[in-house]
Order: C-alpha cells, then sequence, then structure tokens
C-alpha cells in the first residue's frame, strides 16, 4: 500500500476508502460514513475527490430520488488497475469489478445489504470476532466457493466462527443448493468447533424453514448448524 501511495499521490484516507469499496463492490455515503464513524459532510466530501480523480464512479438514476435511494459508488477501472499485483488485494475479485457497472440494480441492492449488514454484526459481535467480505476470501482454500458473503473468524477457541449468507428475493431450491453445500462443506473440512451458518432473508414460509430443519437434522450431530435469522430491512436503512 506504500508504493500505491508513493505513486499515486494518494492519502492513507484515500486509500482506506478505495479498500472499503474493494472490500463491498458498492457503498453510499450513509453506509460509508457508518462504517468509518465519520460524518456524511465528510464522506461526501472523500468521495466527491476521488471522483473528480476517476478512481471511483457513481450510479444514480432519476428513479432513486423516487425510491428514496442514495447514490452508489464503485472503483473506476482506472482504481481497479492501481491494485492490481498488491499482495493484499484478492486478484480474482478485482478482476470481477471490470463488470461491475453491468450489475442489475437487485444486485447492487444485495451489495449495499452486505455492507449494512456487516456493520451490524461487527457491533454485534464486538471484538470478539473479525469480519471479511467474500471480494477478500475468493479462491482461498479454507473458504466456500464461492465464498460467503461475510465470514466471522473467531479470535478465541470458544467460539466457532460464523458464515453469514444473505438471500433476499431467492426461491427456496437456491438457497437449500446453497445451505446444503455449505454443509457438506463445513463436514469435510472442520472437525472440531464446527463454524454456524447464519441465513438472511427476507423470506418466512414453512417451506423454507422445513428445509433447514431437514439439513440441520441430516448435517449436525449435536449443535444446530444453520441459524435462521429473518431480517427485514427498512428502506431507510437498505437505501441509505
Amino acid at each position: 500500500m506504500d508504493t500505491m501511495k508513493r505513486h499515486n499521490k494518494l492519502s492513507e484516507k484515500q486509500i482506506n476508502v478505495l479498500i472499503t469499496i474493494y472490500r463491498f463492490r458498492f457503498i453510499t455515503i450513509p453506509l460509508l460514513a457508518k462504517y468509518n464513524e465519520v460524518s456524511n459532510q465528510s464522506t461526501a466530501g472523500s468521495l466527491k475527490v476521488l471522483e473528480e480523480m476517476g478512481l471511483i464512479e457513481k450510479r444514480y438514476t432519476s428513479s432513486y430520488k423516487l425510491q428514496g435511494k442514495a447514490a452508489r459508488y464503485f472503483l473506476s477501472p482506472k482504481a481497479i488497475k492501481l491494485f492490481q499485483n498488491i499482495n493484499d488485494i484478492n486478484q480474482h475479485s478485482l478482476n470481477l469489478f471490470y463488470k461491475t457497472k453491468l450489475q442489475s440494480e437487485e444486485a447492487c441492492d444485495s451489495h449495499i445489504q452486505t455492507l449494512q449488514t456487516y456493520i451490524d454484526y461487527k457491533a454485534k459481535l464486538n471484538n470478539n470476532y473479525t469480519l471479511k467480505s467474500k471480494y477478500e476470501l475468493y479462491k482461498h482454500e479454507d473458504q466456500p466457493d464461492p465464498p460467503s458473503d461475510i465470514y466471522a473468524h473467531s479470535n478465541n477457541k470458544q467460539q466457532p466462527d460464523i458464515f453469514i449468507e444473505i438471500h433476499n428475493n431467492s426461491q427456496a431450491f437456491v438457497i437449500q443448493k446453497r445451505l446444503t453445500y455449505l454443509a457438506e462443506f463445513i463436514e469435510d473440512n472442520y472437525e472440531d468447533k464446527q463454524p454456524k451458518v447464519i441465513l438472511i432473508t427476507n423470506k418466512n414460509n414453512k417451506k423454507l424453514g422445513k428445509i433447514i430443519e431437514n439439513i440441520n437434522e441430516e448435517y449436525s450431530d449435536q449443535e444446530t448448524l444453520i441459524l435462521w435469522y429473518l431480517v427485514w430491512y427498512e428502506e431507510s436503512d437498505l437505501f441509505s
């Protein structure tokens, strides 16, 4: 990162903003401010400078105003190139980012919810866990493929790791396939202190509940594997 700072005349603060966008693919001013525990005004100023430098781009349409949605910001091709060949940056994810402009609105909203969820769980789990986004973990041997939206690594031996999955608007069979894969991955790769899976979804039906119950019975000897957390984000939260 020092090399990046030196050759591109970027401050440490600016690099940290770019890294945060890399971690979540899309961000908004209110959520980035919340993530960094700074004001919206300060965050807006930082993003404006980076946009003028051609390092980030903005997605904002006329429908956003009607829906109360904040502008979404993402890395530009220029910023992606700056991150190439830097050890701490997942190079597979960088290649995916060249297609960020093509992401659907639903996919964009899902990324924003991931950032909101990350902020929520970082506060809930306190310093007991280290959280990482899926874009930091692509192609890691000790992670599912593709990785979970958020991975919480326990900082002590008493608590299990946690895979956090966000599946809003997904059909039940899609969720079933993913949860079964995760259960098999955990069974094959963890002998002691098996991780937990937290499923976050806006679906609340008996079919999904039965799917989770069956997977827990099949893959868990004693402790529950999949914890089903229904999360109904208000528009002001999801679209902020």
